[in-house]
């Protein structure tokens, strides 16, 4: 073989081996990409579950409450701030049977 042909060839092994690292490297940032949005999917808080401030919440958040609707959520607005759980019995429509439902999703910082 003469000495441009086998200078080709070793040019276009270099090429192709700086493809392959290439391709390996998005690959790799695309298995990295999927981790992640995996990662948010399925580690974001569930809205039916996580847990609500009354003192800061806003009406659609107050909603996520069982037995809580929009009505009910502007007098809990109303009535801010609560310091405890028994205070949302002052709340016309909470009861105690609706805040042994809502009470494990309670908190009552100041925000």
């Amino acid at each position: 073989m003469s000495k441009a042909f086998t200078e080709l060839i070793e040019k276009r092994q270099q090429k192709q081996q700086q493809r392959d690292s290439q391709m390996r490297w998005i690959g790799v940032g695309l298995v990295a990409l999927l981790i992640i949005v995996l990662a948010v999917t399925f580690l974001r808080e569930d809205p039916a579950t996580a847990p609500v401030n009354v003192n800061a919440a806003t009406i659609e958040t107050l909603c996520t409450l069982p037995e809580v609707g929009p009505e009910l959520a502007k007098r809990i607005i109303a009535a801010r701030p609560f310091a405890q759980p028994n205070d949302l019995l002052k709340v016309k429509g909470i009861g105690p049977a609706t805040l042994a439902k809502i009470q494990p999703r309670l908190r009552f910082t100041k925000d």
